[in-house]
């Protein structure tokens, strides 16, 4: 049976490595001087995503300095993330991670001058950019909320004194429901936004986008084809340039790069997928077997509920 590919739109990852691989052409003609390049910026970012995290622990979550700056340690020493970092292809993590932290590091600033109407924008374009590196970047809307409507009084405006306390509150929750009606309505634009240029609905009749210059398209088929295309000479130029031509930053993945998707049984579709949080939670606790990229059939399909694996997801869910 012919399964149709699946569509990942990461316009600026896919613009990080274009800038990368400009930047060595103008330096030098080595591939290794070029690899190298690659890779500092994967080290740089990790560094910055490192010191996002010590900053989120210390203000959103509240932990003293101290603690946020063993977890900042941790965080950039863990052995897991060596996946993230030495494999190339790991920049969408360290891109989504790095504007996803700095994007719950602005909303913490909104909560705590009232309503912060600047700084909710703000963090919704960090959420924006954290998207647009990798898809599970949206899920920092989540984040948000439960931030928004579960976080100690602590982290928001200073406390009312006890005569004008019931005014407060309720501007409080105005506030509240203010940023959060922002949070839902740019969710509801992404998505569609999102689904659009996908579709190619934002694109010339030509089927190709507006944009020119640095052109490129990343196509990995179902025959596990990867093919990187970089045309220089496409158009005139210009910063769009970087994000490609046609559906920006498209890349199509096939069966052979990622299986689960096609796996056509709905139930074990998702016994699969759920069973992987299982194997993230090793890694976490014993990162022995690391992969810069998952591919066919590295997590065995779940074919059935009697698999002894859906035990260990039971129990992780339980946790």
């Amino acid at each position: 049976m012919s399964l149709p590919p699946l569509i990942s739109y990461r316009p600026i990852t896919t613009a990080s490595f274009r800038l990368n691989h400009m930047f060595a052409n103008n330096d030098t003609t080595t591939e290794l001087a070029e690899t190298r390049g690659f890779h500092l910026v994967n080290v740089a970012l990790h560094a910055l995503v490192s010191s996002l995290t010590a900053q989120v622990s210390r203000g959103p979550l509240g932990f003293g300095d101290v603690t946020a700056l063993l977890t900042g340690v941790l965080f950039a020493l863990h052995p897991v993330h060596v996946e993230a970092v030495t494999g190339l292809v790991g920049r969408a993590e360290l891109l989504c991670a790095a504007f996803g932290l700095a994007a719950v590091l602005a909303y913490d600033r909104a909560m705590r001058y009232g309503a912060g109407f600047t700084w909710v924008v703000v963090s919704m374009a960090l959420v924006l950019a954290s998207f647009l590196s990798k898809e599970t970047g949206i899920t920092i809307m989540a984040l948000l909320m439960l931030h928004e409507w579960f976080a100690s009084s602590s982290s928001g405006s200073p406390s009312p004194s006890s005569s004008s306390s019931s005014s407060s509150s309720t501007s409080s929750s105005t506030a509240k429901l203010y940023r959060s009606s922002i949070i839902i309505a740019t969710l509801a634009v992404f998505l569609k936004a999102r689904q659009e240029l996908v579709a190619g609905n934002f694109m010339g009749q030509d089927g190709s986008s507006s944009s020119s210059g640095l052109a490129a398209e990343s196509t990995i088929d179902g025959d596990g084809g990867n093919d990187l295309k970089l045309d220089t000479n496409n158009g005139t130029g210009g910063f769009l340039g970087l994000f490609g031509s046609g559906v920006v930053g498209e890349t199509h993945f096939g069966i052979l790069d990622n299986h689960v998707p096609f796996i056509e049984d709905p139930l074990s579709r998702r016994l699969t997928l759920l069973h992987s949080y299982v194997i993230y939670a090793k890694l976490l606790i014993w990162p022995m077997h690391l992969s810069c990229d998952y591919t066919y059939d590295a997590i065995p399909m779940i074919k059935a509920t009697t698999d002894p694996r859906n035990l260990q997801t039971a129990a992780l869910a339980v946790l």
